[in-house]
């Protein structure tokens, strides 16, 4: 999934955080893969510990206990950049041709692409469009 899915799970303030809510709810319940890299993590501390994009910013010891129990509770797997990421990641760039912060979903997707995910959960499809072998599906695409 995006990095946007889990902050808006957390996100009280959002528009989309009771629809994420209950989605990622379903998925579980469901017994979906739901699939994270350590990229989306650090994505999350990032922007839920910092008071200028996040509207009541999460204490780092907060964040890292939320971040441990997304490892250790079993509802979601962690994916690793391998061997083929990098080749993966060369070969979007060229293709994609991203700009400033873009790099980052691209690199999530050569990430996930690498590791046999063919599906994303995002907030931002466009944010993926042009990614040969990732369907970016947003979280409005599931009935909950």
């Amino acid at each position: 999934m995006d990095t946007n899915v889990l902050v808006y799970a957390v996100n009280e303030s959002s528009v989309f955080n009771s629809g994420t809510r209950k989605l990622l709810k379903k998925l579980i319940r469901e017994k979906t893969q739901i699939i994270i890299t350590w990229q989306n993590l650090t994505e999350f501390y990032a922007i839920v510990t910092d008071k200028k994009r996040f509207p009541r910013p999460m204490s780092p010891l907060e964040t890292a206990k939320y971040i441990g129990s997304c490892l250790d509770g079993g509802e979601y797997g962690l994916v690793l950049p391998n061997v083929q990421t990098g080749s993966g990641f060369l070969r979007m760039i060229k293709r994609v041709k991203p700009v400033g912060q873009r790099i980052y979903d691209v690199f999530l997707a050569a990430t996930l692409v690498s590791n046999g995910v063919e599906r994303l959960i995002t907030g931002n499809k466009k944010d993926f469009a042009g990614i040969a072998g990732l369907e970016a599906v947003g979280m409005d695409e599931f009935k909950v």
